[in-house]
């Protein structure tokens, strides 16, 4: 998962097996950072403008509960293919920016990082009709943050 900071600082988290590589890497290039797992998410995602994810449903839940932009990027191998639906059924719903895992490479994320920085109205309904969306379906993650943030 891609985090983008509202002060123009990229956050990347990485799993914990990958973490030293991938840390050294981004310490490299300037205005990245690398986190690996953590327990304190709902810090990141406070902070975010923009997030680049798979399209599982529990981290989509997570970002509709704090109300952020997000470009999915589901898992091509999913299992049934769910994280592709997931994806093109909010896409079509105006809730989400999609690429297909076979579309995206440093090019298409730079294009779609552009585009959503320079509209932040698009930003906002992207996010807002999430939210909207799973507030209706969704009732488990809100008790569940609601539990552990306060």
């Amino acid at each position: 998962m891609s985090l983008i900071k509202n002060t123009n600082l990229y956050m990347v988290q990485t799993g914990d097996k990958s973490f030293d590589e991938l840390d050294q890497k981004y310490k490299s290039l300037h205005g990245v950072s690398a986190f690996a797992f953590s327990t304190n998410i709902q810090n990141y995602y406070k902070e975010c403008d923009l997030i680049f994810s798979r399209a599982g449903s529990g981290s989509i839940a997570e970002i509709a509960y704090f109300e952020k932009t997000v470009v999915l990027i589901p898992l091509t191998y999913s299992a049934g293919g769910h994280q592709f639906q997931n994806a093109l059924s909010l896409s079509s719903q105006n809730c989400v920016e999609m690429i297909a895992e076979k579309d995206f490479n440093s090019e298409s994320f730079k294009n779609k990082v552009l585009e959503l920085k320079k509209n932040r109205e698009r930003r906002k309904q992207l996010a807002q009709n999430l939210k909207n969306i799973y507030q209706k379906e969704d009732k488990i993650t809100p008790w569940i943050f609601n539990q552990l943030i306060n």
